[in-house]
């Protein structure tokens, strides 16, 4: 279906070793380009406002902590700073 829109796909990335072995280096992403895919851990990929490791698979946010007071408007004001694309952090409940 590519081929017919002449369309290519590049910069992948996967966890499984076997399909990035499968895949030409050329079309890897830049961080799996020079990785020795038997020896080397695989990276921390950063997609938008995300963190995923790629080695076990999982999704992580990098949380910057300013001095905001500890009552709901500063906890609530700390949560929404944090750019979550995908809402895996913003559903928050203060009791």
């Amino acid at each position: 279906m590519c081929a017919a829109v002449n369309l290519r796909l590049h910069k992948f990335a996967s966890n499984s070793k076997v399909v990035l072995e499968a895949m030409p280096v050329e079309d890897r992403s830049e961080d799996l380009k020079d990785q020795d895919l038997r020896h080397d851990v695989l990276p921390v990929q950063c997609s938008l406002g995300t963190y995923w490791c790629i080695e076990s698979d999982t999704i992580g946010f990098r949380i910057e902590l300013k001095d905001k007071p500890l009552t709901r408007r500063g906890i609530l004001s700390t949560v929404c700073s944090v750019y979550d694309p995908l809402g895996i952090v913003a559903p928050v409940i203060l009791v």
